[in-house]
């Protein structure tokens, strides 16, 4: 490919030669031929039959001036003296042709230097061990590739100049042309994409882009050099180096041979030191444009160079780094630095993870490759090359964290989890359950079966359930008594989904046990309680009692002493002896209500209250009784009876605790619907967090450009307070946009503690701007369609989460049924007072047989590593108990709708 700049410039020359040669030429044959009207005639003629081949440019005005030099020799010049007249012409002619001689040879060395630049330009083009692109940068077409591109990618070069750079770039076309116009404002920029070649492999790549004349029109010329080759072109470089020396230790040994071999090797010479160049600039390029930090030092770690990416990591400058020694930059104290030091001085090469040490003093981890070699002088040196994987460490131990914390949550949830294999063998099991059975992880999974730990009356229970979980897919309620390590029981509540695999075989299921043995001892212990009270109350006989007011003695049965441990005589049938038996906390309210009664200020006198026993304990006693009054109304006599109702008291505290029991136990499954809401929350968390990703990667990498804009701007001397103000106030921008995406995603998984006024319509669009970025990225479509302002009483985070989980489901659906044109419309009215929401996917529809279970807790069609199967469960709950409306699901000709109404 021919070199655009040197071919205007040979275009321009030549035209400016023609044009002096072309007066030269007019000018001697005026001084050659005798005056006549036709030497006139062609004096007048031939600039403008030049002017009209020619057109506009250098030789259009210098025929216009030869013309108009004739016109005035043809007016001043009578025929009769034209020759001597012309003298002038003449003398000019000849100052014309040695211009003409020496433009001529001017523009045959000009015309050698193009031919030789425009053939250095198309052997570096074609013959570059770099992929080299020159692309339109509006259209993003790519209109010529050097034959390392079309290896590279290996595509055909007419189908690869045919495709445009968005083609094989995986980013965003929006955030490509960004990067395209930041490389067209003159910056030389560097670029980290994935490029996709013909085999659809993917490959990192790094770009070097800056703008050339092509064709005269701007083009962008981009130097793309893959990343993971960078160690081998490092060796090949040291290779190259190593048989320069050898090749000119031979050419030097052989200085004595003749003269036509010495020539033949400077010749050779020659070329080396060219290919030495072309190797050393390659070789300054990587060095000054590498993503990894770089850098060379003597044997003994005294630092010689640093590239701009070593110094931006240790936060000096080149000046700084350079001369500094190996404790100055690495923490020595570090034995992983000591390893290394040892294996490279072994092995000539090591590579591993040190420390390095910043100039205010801060660690930074690196991962670390070095190597020795030898210089043209043959000393040693080491080349060092290092790359910053602090931002890595933090996402390990972020993660490490969360799965610690995931872990923790399974095996100390207040239920017991387990899984069973198509054998009913264990193959999970949390703390939780085997705390409950008191054995060892080691001692049951792959060693016992869940029969293995079944009272003998749960076994067959067990085996019809387990044949239907593995049918069906479910079961729900399933109750069985467990027999611990020690031999004591437990009773337990369970349900458990299936997991098949991707041709419906039974895998293994997820169980979810409930310790229900308080609950089992609480109805025993009612049913017994009733059946005490019933056989009480069946052979009880009361006692009968009867009070002369007159004379105050009283005569009681004998069942009434029987009833407090008495003999028949050793109590007095007296009303002393029976106020001295009343419990101290009952006697002034058993008085009360006896006056009260004898007053007439009650119409009738029943009592509960206790009775003393004779072996000190207190008896509950129902006392019934009626008086007999005289004519004037005043008593004088009371009869009724005692009934010993010691028993039924003691069941109605049973029967309270029991209920107190009952109340714990239905908080308790309260407080498991929280759990599994949380589940449900946490699941939506890790859908956050790749949303989140998407949110941040622009911004993330706008900053980065701005921070290395600093340093370019700084190196060109072109750094001022105007520019530090105006990218302090981009890079800020871009800070307080990433500070709301967290105020966003930190009030979405906020709780709300009671229900409130909340607009529908914000909801719907705060909710589908926490995944826009995430849909995009999947080539999903989100059209919000809204009708008015509607407005609900109940929990908007809630709400939000159950918009969040249809949407994040259908996501699902397209990513498996890989959908073309995949859509998903919301739209949101009122219909007759209630707010309607539908959200409407084109992935297909969901089958019937599985439309009857979705709504179902831990009930999935999705592998065991993509869902939990409690999402759409949670989202029925909330919306119909927790907001009283009401969720459904049907499928539409092209997909399915789900509506929301409230």
């Amino acid at each position: 490919m021919a070199d655009p700049t040197m071919t205007e410039t040979r275009q321009h020359v030549a035209s400016w030669t023609a044009a002096v040669a072309l007066c030269g030429v007019i000018f001697a044959i005026d001084l050659l031929t005798p005056p006549g009207v036709a030497v006139w005639i062609g004096y007048l003629f031939m600039p403008l039959l030049l002017f009209r081949r020619l057109g506009a440019g250098p030789v259009t005005w210098l025929a216009g001036v030869s013309t108009l030099l004739m016109v005035v020799d043809l007016l001043a010049t009578p025929p009769a003296t034209h020759f001597p007249i012309s003298l002038f012409n003449r003398i000019l002619a000849m100052i014309v042709l040695w211009l003409s001689v020496a433009f001529l040879r001017m523009h045959s060395r000009m015309r050698a230097s193009c031919t030789e630049s425009e053939a250095r330009y198309d052997s570096l083009f074609n013959s570059s061990n770099d992929a080299m692109l020159i692309i339109e940068p509006h259209s993003g077409n790519i209109v010529d590739a050097n034959p390392a591109a079309v290896s590279f990618y290996g595509y055909p070069k007419e189908q690869l100049t045919a495709m445009r750079i968005f083609d094989i770039n995986t980013n965003d076309e929006g955030a490509t042309r960004e990067n395209m116009e930041h490389a067209c404002e003159g910056a030389p920029s560097r670029f980290v994409f994935q490029h996709r070649r013909a085999d659809g492999s993917l490959r990192s790549v790094e770009v070097s882009s800056g703008t050339i004349s092509f064709r005269g029109k701007d083009h962008l010329f981009s130097i793309i050099s893959d990343i993971t080759e960078r160690k081998r072109v490092e060796s090949e470089l040291q290779r190259a180096h190593a048989e320069l020396e050898q090749r000119v230790a031979e050419r030097t040994g052989e200085l004595a041979d003749t003269i036509q071999v010495l020539k033949a090797e400077i010749a050779e010479r020659k070329r080396a030191e060219d290919a030495l160049r072309e190797n050393e600039e390659r070789y300054r390029s990587l060095f000054d444009n590498s993503i990894d930090g770089i850098l060379l030092a003597t044997s003994d770690g005294c630092v010689l160079e640093a590239n701009p990416e070593a110094c931006r990591i240790l936060g000096m400058t080149e000046e700084e780094v350079c001369g500094r020694c190996r404790q100055d930059i690495v923490d020595v104290g570090d034995q992983r630095a000591t390893a290394l030091l040892e294996e490279r001085t072994r092995t000539g090469k090591a590579r591993g993870e040190v420390m390095f040490i910043r100039k205010d003093g801060s660690r930074v981890p690196c991962d670390l490759s070095s190597s020795l070699f030898a210089d043209r002088e043959g000393n040693r040196r080491a080349c060092i090359i290092f790359r910053d994987v602090s931002e890595r460490k933090r996402t390990e131990e972020y993660l490490v964290r969360t799965s610690d914390e995931i872990r923790d949550l399974y095996n100390n949830a207040p239920c017991g989890y387990h899984s069973l294999n198509d054998h009913g063998v264990f193959v999970l099991i949390n703390d939780t359950e085997l705390n409950w059975l008191g054995y060892g992880s080691h001692e049951v999974i792959g060693r016992m079966s869940f029969s293995d730990i079944l009272a003998d009356g749960s076994r067959e229970v067990f085996e019809e359930t387990f044949s239907r979980l593995k049918r069906e897919g479910q079961i729900k309620g399933a109750e069985f008594e467990l027999v611990r390590k020690d031999g004591s029981r437990l009773s337990v509540m369970v349900n458990a989904v299936a997991i098949r695999d991707g041709d419906g075989n039974y895998v293994m299921c997820r169980s979810t046990a409930f310790d229900i043995t308080a609950l089992k001892q609480t109805e025993s212990a009612l049913r017994k309680s009733n059946e005490r009270y019933m056989l009480a109350a069946q052979g009880a006989s009361d006692s009968i009692w009867d009070w002369d007011l007159e004379t105050n003695t009283a005569f009681v049965s004998s069942r009434w002493k029987e009833m407090l441990g008495y003999g028949e005589n050793e109590i007095d049938n007296v009303m002393e002896e029976w106020m001295s038996l009343i419990h101290p906390d009952d006697y002034q309210a058993a008085l009360e209500t006896l006056n009260d009664y004898l007053d007439g200020r009650i119409p009738e006198f029943c009592l509960e209250y206790r009775l003393r026993h004779q072996d000190g304990s207190y008896r509950w006693v129902l006392t019934r009784g009626a008086c007999f009054r005289d004519g004037d109304g005043n008593p004088h006599r009371m009869a009724g009876s005692h009934t010993d109702i010691t028993e039924r008291k003691l069941a109605e505290q049973h029967l309270l605790a029991e209920t107190a029991e009952r109340v714990r136990t239905e908080q308790d499954l309260r407080e498991k619907e929280r759990l599994m809401l949380l589940q449900g929350r946490q699941a939506a968390m890790g859908e956050m967090i790749g949303n989140i990703a998407h949110q941040w990667r622009q911004p993330l990498n706008t900053l980065g450009l701005i921070v290395q804009r600093l340093q370019l701007f700084y190196n060109s001397g072109k750094f001022d307070a105007a520019f530090l103000q105006e990218s302090t106030q981009e890079a800020m921008k871009l800070v307080y946009h990433m500070s709301r995406t967290i105020d966003d995603f930190r009030n979405f998984f906020k709780p709300d503690k009671e229900k409130n006024f909340f607009s529908v319509h914000a909801t719907i669009l705060q909710t589908v701007s926490l995944i826009t970025e995430s849909f995009k990225a999947h080539h999903i479509e989100i059209d919000a369609d809204t009708e008015g302002d509607v407005r609900v009483l109940g929990f908007p985070n809630e709400y939000s989460q159950v918009v969040l989980n249809i949407l994040l489901n259908a996501r699902d659906a397209f990513a498996e049924r890989d959908v073309d044109d995949a859509r998903v419309v919301i739209r949101s009215f009122s219909r007759e007072g209630v707010s309607v929401v539908t959200i409407r996917d084109n992935a297909g529809g969901i089958p019937a047989h599985i439309m009857e279970k979705m709504f179902e807790p831990y009930f999935t069609t999705k592998g065991p590593d993509k869902g939990t199967g409690i999402g759409l469960f949670m989202a029925k709950t909330i919306i119909e108990k927790n907001m009283n409306g009401r969720l459904s699901v049907r499928n539409t000709g092209v997909g399915a709708e789900f509506m929301i109404e409230v």
